[in-house]
């Protein structure tokens, strides 16, 4: 208790570290830190962020526990923010979903869902708040983006962002067996810094792995589909001339023939292929 006491003292504490202490709850104080720039929470069990959160314009990254949380209600006010992580979209509330499209300086966002297919109904609000809030932090500082959970109300917008997001470097579809219908229109050669993609794609097309290919900066391609695909999947010599990790799952039992050419993936350090020995023999693999 006396820690507790004093840590309202510090006032010109920048970095707070609760990591691995299993702590359950945050110490009330902790919301007169106006200073702190880093709250570090993983490995605790808190489950809810104090609504006075918020008065801590200063901070900067926010690391998650081992609970979902609540976005509080106006965190579009932390205009500081870097990195958020651990946010559940559906269990907060709609608006306070849309302060998120507040915060300019954003770098990393880790969100998830937590409906399931017959709940995704309930969560359209939810959904297309969080479209409009990505689609505005595309235009800021944005770099990385990850998305766990739930099945089409996430991502079934995704395609409809009018603002490309420029400096984005690292776009992840996480835990979820959702598959996008198509590759979103919004990545194309010209997103200069995407790195790192994790994605899953209901059909890959040639055209879908041509754009692909021509991400000039892709270093790690992790490949999803729901779909066997009995025809040819090309990855062409031309292409992916900087990839240096390659991964490629069906979902499903089965795989099409994936060609490569000569000379194609000239800087691949890691392959990783997930198939069916007796389909990949049956279409010539």
């Amino acid at each position: 208790m006396t820690w507790m006491v004093l840590m309202e003292t510090l006032f010109q504490l920048k970095y707070l570290s609760f990591s691995k202490t299993g702590i359950s709850e945050l110490p009330s104080g902790i919301v007169m830190l106006l200073d702190l720039e880093t709250l570090d929470l993983r490995g605790t069990t808190i489950k809810d962020l104090p609504a006075r959160i918020v008065q801590l314009t200063k901070l900067q990254h926010l690391l998650p526990g081992n609970h979902r949380w609540k976005i509080p209600i106006g965190i579009g006010n932390m205009t500081n923010l870097r990195e958020i992580s651990g946010f559940d979209i559906t269990t907060s509330s709609v608006g306070a979903v849309k302060g998120l499209g507040s915060l300019i300086n954003l770098k990393v966002l880790h969100v998830c869902f937590r409906e399931k297919g017959e709940e995704s109904h309930e969560y359209k609000s939810h959904a297309e708040m969080f479209h409009s809030s990505l689609c505005k932090l595309g235009s800021y500082k944005l770099q990385s983006v990850c998305i766990d959970g739930g099945n089409s109300s996430p991502f079934e917008l995704l395609d409809s962002c009018s603002r490309l997001p420029s400096c984005l470097q690292r776009f992840e579809m996480g835990t979820t067996e959702y598959s996008l219908s198509k590759l979103p229109k919004w990545i194309t050669p010209a997103l200069t810094s995407l790195a790192y993609l994790n994605i899953n794609l209901g059909v890959i097309t040639a055209e879908a792995l041509g754009i692909l290919g021509e991400l000039p900066a892709l270093l790690s391609l992790k490949l999803y589909t729901n779909t066997v695909h009995k025809h040819r999947l090309v990855l062409q010599a031309r292409g992916f001339r900087c990839l240096k990790e390659f991964l490629y799952q069906p979902f499903r039992k089965g795989v099409g023939t994936l060609v490569f050419e000569k000379g194609a993936l000239p800087k691949l350090e890691k392959l990783k292929l997930w198939i069916s020995a007796s389909m990949a023999k049956a279409y010539g693999f």
